[in-house]
């Protein structure tokens, strides 16, 4: 049946050019050509509509003419709206900053503004084994993850990162279509000649786009953590970010021994480090800092933005990307072990020099809760597939690690128990958001 929809234009009743108090305003003689291009009552036009995150033409009937001065003034209005996702989009604004002087009143549309983050996740899915127990948990997880954002961040959009075995699960690729609005890229990454090994240099992968996507802010994110408290601390490290002037955030975690017998010398060099640790028991003078810990980035969040350091990093690896980096690190190792991409990621900055990106950079203990620690089975209502056909947006991208060689092994620091995450977390998130 078709669609009933208003159309902007004048009735030739003349009543067009005439403003609320009764005068005449100035936009009558160029009233006439919007009055001769806009459909008549009745008439059948073709329109384009969306729906599940599908695009498709409509036809529909116009039910009613807008007068054009009440076209202008909503044109005005809708100007302005560009204007502001312009700068929210592709300058990196804050919602917040840009909307007190975008010119926006009061209005639903002002609201639907007030909401707008059109960030990029970049995130990553794996099967570990066929039938893997596991995997039902942490899909469910990634429906739930991409659902919440969509109503806390309005724009925003998906990247997701998936080995052979979890690409092959179609309906679930079809339920994230469906949950992102359409809103959602899948890469496969394909593994030679060792399609199998460990699953952390996938989720090394989902690092690249915080480089490699320079007109967007992009947030890399595990898929597992409380929303609640993930959210907050987005908005709180973008917020941060803005008001100091720096183009990367790098939360971290602590691992042990000094900042001096890091395993690959790489170690952050976050500003009062001593102060996050409590225990007397790791205070050491002759260490570097005055503390036998040193810190280590954490990929479970990271937020990049801007141009000008993403093109410094770049430059200081004579446009060697953080991929090709990484592989070439990998090559012929027999494992892979946890922690890896967050070795390699401190390595490919300090190489640049980290006194060419301390002054961009922005350094945040990692907040980090399991979602549903209180409960058993905290996805028990996410529906993880879907029988509707669905365009997908898929791209595969193959990777060459080499062959085993056995007298090659990749080191990675230990975590330290210097910092209780669990409850500096815990109570970070009640005193921001009165959670517990």
């Amino acid at each position: 049946m078709p669609l009933g929809v208003p159309c902007q234009g004048g009735e030739g009743d003349g009543q067009s050019g005439i403003e609320e108090d009764g005068s005449r305003n100035q936009w009558d003689h160029a009233d006439e050509p919007w009055r001769r291009l806009m459909p008549r009552r009745r008439e059948r036009i073709d329109v384009e509509v969306e729906e599940d995150g599908k695009l498709e033409w409509r036809q529909a009937i116009v039910t009613k003419r807008l007068p054009p001065t009440t076209f202008r003034r909503a044109s005005f209005t809708w100007a302005r709206a560009i204007a502001f996702a312009f700068d929210v989009r592709w300058r990196s604004a804050l919602a917040a900053d840009v909307l007190p002087r975008s010119g926006l009143h009061k209005s639903r549309l002002r609201e639907a503004c007030a909401g707008y983050a059109p960030l990029l996740f970049s995130i990553s899915l794996f099967e570990t084994a066929p039938g893997a127990k596991s995997f039902a948990h942490y899909a469910a997880a990634t429906v739930a993850f991409i659902s919440d954002k969509l109503v806390h961040f309005g724009g925003c959009e998906f990247q997701l990162h998936l080995n052979a075995g979890a690409a092959a699960h179609t309906s679930l690729l079809r339920r994230l279509h469906e949950a992102s609005r359409g809103r959602i890229r899948f890469v496969e990454f394909n593994f030679v000649p060792r399609p199998r090994i460990a699953p952390w240099l996938l989720a090394a992968m989902r690092l690249a786009p915080l480089l490699s996507v320079r007109s967007r802010t992009v947030v890399t994110a595990d898929i597992h953590d409380d929303l609640a408290l993930q959210n907050a601390q987005i908005r709180s490290l973008l917020t941060r970010l803005r008001r100091e002037s720096r183009e990367l955030c790098l939360t971290w975690w602590l691992a042990e021994d000094g900042a001096d017998d890091c395993l690959l010398n790489c170690a952050l060099p976050v500003p009062k480090l001593r102060q996050y640790v409590t225990d007397r028991a790791y205070h050491d003078p002759n260490c570097c800092g005055g503390v036998a810990v040193h810190a280590h980035m954490d990929a479970g969040l990271m937020i990049a933005t801007g141009e000008r350091l993403r093109e410094t990093i770049l430059a200081g690896h004579k446009g060697e990307t953080f991929v090709e980096y990484l592989t070439e690190m990998v090559t012929g190792a027999p494992t892979i072990p946890h922690g890896i991409e967050e070795m390699a990621w401190d390595q490919y900055l300090t190489d640049v020099g980290w006194h060419k990106l301390t002054p961009s950079v922005l350094f945040s203990v990692h907040r980090s809760l399991l979602a549903g620690r209180d409960s058993k089975d905290p996805f028990k209502h996410i529906v993880t597939a879907s029988p509707a056909p669905h365009k997908l947006k898929l791209s595969h991208e193959k990777v060459d690690v080499g062959k085993a060689e056995f007298a090659f092994t990749l080191p990675t620091c230990r975590h330290s128990q210097a910092l209780d995450c669990a409850e500096d977390s815990a109570a970070w998130l009640k005193r921001v958001c009165g959670v517990r």
